[in-house]
């Protein structure tokens, strides 16, 4: 009775402890994020990329040059937290109308095995056409992941499956390439709507530079 009870109560715990960690994990690549502070905004993002998009095309992050971005890491075959991620920013965008045009919202895949850009056109396609999906070698995966500080493992599973443990921020990227803010799991619609409001209210960055 004792050894079925400590089973049952693995099992129940199991899932719990996952997700915990998955949560630590999130706020651990957010607030150790430690760029040097400008006026503009938090630091510098990332690092300049070449991963490959939907079509299959050599994608430059420099084309995203003057345009506000929101940049979120995730999975294909992810159950919640991606989906979830990606809907409330679309849906975000049609309270915000015709000005969310101009937001460039980038998905970049961590599942890059399975995540073809094929599969990713589906996707992006099935939850909003505006989205950038992108795809690429899994060594350029990890060093555009790691230049965000974004964490992410793979858990396997039965029979040769796996999920992928990662973080769950959304990055707000202002005009000028700096890290403004971001959208954190569980964020409100209406905080939502209000970071990207204030974000495409950013002035672009000075003439010439």
């Amino acid at each position: 009775m004792k050894r079925t009870t400590t089973t049952r109560r693995a099992r129940l715990l199991g899932p719990v402890l996952f997700v915990v960690a998955g949560l630590l994990g999130v706020a651990a690549a957010f607030w150790n994020w430690t760029p040097s502070p400008t006026p503009g905004g938090l630091g510098a993002a990332g690092a300049p990329f070449t991963l490959i998009d939907v079509n299959g095309v050599a994608f430059e992050s420099r084309a995203l040059h003057g345009r506000p971005q929101a940049i979120f890491f995730g999975y294909t075959h992810c159950p919640d937290v991606c989906p979830t991620a990606l809907l409330d920013i679309s849906q975000a965008l049609k309270t915000i109308g015709a000005a969310g045009d101009e937001l460039a919202v980038i998905f970049i895949s961590v599942d890059p095995g399975r995540d073809t850009p094929d599969v990713m056109k589906r996707y992006v396609e099935a939850v909003d056409p505006r989205i950038i999906g992108l795809t690429g070698p899994e060594a350029d995966i990890a060093r555009v992941a790691g230049s965000f500080r974004v964490f992410y493992r793979q858990l396997p599973g039965e029979g040769g499956a796996y999920a992928v443990d990662h973080s769950a921020v959304t990055y707000l990227i202002g005009r000028d390439g700096r890290l403004v803010n971001g959208l954190m799991p569980g964020d409100p619609q209406e905080a939502i709507v209000a970071k990207l409001r204030k974000l495409l209210a950013q002035a672009g960055p000075a003439r010439g530079s």
